[in-house]
This record gives structure tokens, sequence and C-alpha cells, in this order.
């Protein structure tokens, strides 16, 4: 199974898609938690123009594919704002940026 790390300020998040292909990052309310949410509040979300429901990532034929959810501030593929709602596949040592939320996204093998 394909592990993906994401280290938002120097803190490390592990995704594990053997459970789901895809995952929502945003700011998501305790009340509305589901399984396939990663919520970025803790790391300063709101402070950094973070969404609600801000980007997804999807691991499709061992590609890493993240889609900007139509956020207020964007999603940022080193440096490049990607247009809502289009799939990007990301690179490896491509730059990931949610808002001004810089996440350094690293598959773990």
């Amino acid at each position: 199974s394909k592990k993906i790390l994401l280290f938002i300020t120097g803190i490390a998040e592990r995704i594990d898609f053997c459970q789901t292909p895809l995952i929502a990052l945003g700011r998501f309310d305790k009340r509305d938690k589901w399984d396939i949410q990663l919520d970025l509040s803790e790391y300063g979300a709101a402070e950094h123009g973070v969404s609600r429901t801000h980007c997804q990532l999807e691991l499709k034929n061992n590609n890493l594919i993240v889609t900007d959810l139509g956020s207020s501030n964007g999603t940022f593929v080193s440096g490049i704002r990607l247009m809502p709602k289009q799939p990007y596949m990301l690179k490896k040592g491509d730059g990931l940026q949610l808002g001004r939320l810089p996440i350094r996204v690293v598959v773990d093998r």
C-alpha cells in the first residue's frame, strides 16, 4: 500500500491510501468529520487562508493527483496557481501550497 507523508509546519501527517483512494484537505468541523478528510486547523489553516474544503489528493495508477476544490485563496504547485476542478499530477520535488500554507509531500515507500 502507498503511504504519503505531508510535512506541514515541520510536522508529518501520514496518509495511507490503501484505505481510500482520495482524501480532502481543509478545515473541518469535528461534527461533520468523515474518514477521508484531513483537518489542517491545528496548523494555522484559517490564518493561512485554507478553505473549509480546499483541495483533494488522489492516488491513481501510482500517481498523486491534486485538485483544487474551488478554494478562496488557491492551491499552488511550485508557485503556480491551479485552476479549480482541474486535476494536476504532482511530480517529485513539487511544492504544494494551500492558500499561504506550504506543505511538503513525500511518497513513503
